[in-house]
């Protein structure tokens, strides 16, 4: 088939590349590509409802969005919500169908995303699931997430390392009424005006 056809005939198409196989969805009709066959239904994820765009970014934003699927109605919300979806697979393309053969000879892959988490809706009585996707390149935005500039952290990569102990300039917690920690003295009153005794104002000061 060439552009100087009356009739062109493009194709978007899924795989998703999940813990209990892989599932290979089209837009509509059945194709095949790289040797392998895409359906407008699976037994168990049901249809594509809707795809998010490609991989087009601005800056340092990595592209995602959500692969809505409608499952088949049979399907346990449990299979639907699985952790172990988390991290799969799922890639898309755009290509031109040999209409007399089904046959995808080239195709433009439009992203390839791993799932992030996943979120079943209930709407109008019907019933989708959301594949909140993230690109596979944002997983070099997230290999530091949660490490912070806090003691215990710091602690937690070199244990028993006190350098952020003493830290300064960073926001203390002061409990409301209390005492502050003993100051190695014995006695004294721990009311304000009452003598030898540190109170939670003189914490703060």
């Amino acid at each position: 088939m060439s552009l100087s056809d009356r009739h062109l005939t493009l194709a978007t198409f899924v795989k998703l590349e999940l813990p209990g196989g892989d599932v290979r969805l089209c837009d509509g009709g059945v194709l095949a590509f790289d040797g392998e066959d895409y359906a407008a239904r699976d037994a168990v994820w049901g249809r594509v409802a809707e795809i998010p765009p490609g991989d087009a970014s601005i800056g340092d934003l990595a592209p995602g969005g959500a692969l809505v699927l409608a499952p088949d109605e049979a399907t346990p919300v449990s299979t639907l919500r699985d952790e172990a979806l988390h991290g799969s697979r799922v890639q898309a393309w755009m290509g031109e169908v040999d209409p007399a053969t089904g046959l995808v000879g080239t195709a433009h892959r439009l992203a390839d995303w791993i799932v992030d988490f996943t979120r079943v809706r209930l709407a109008k009585g019907a019933r989708t699931v959301a594949l909140e996707l993230i690109t596979r390149l944002e997983r070099l935005f997230i290999r530091n997430r949660g490490n912070v500039c806090s003691p215990r952290w710091h602690k937690s990569i070199w244990a028993g390392e006190k350098g952020f102990d003493n830290c300064t300039d960073v926001e203390v917690s002061v409990p409301w009424g209390t005492e502050a920690a003993p100051s190695g003295k014995a006695g004294g009153s721990t009311t304000p005006g009452g003598g030898g005794g540190r109170t939670w104002l003189d914490a703060l000061r």
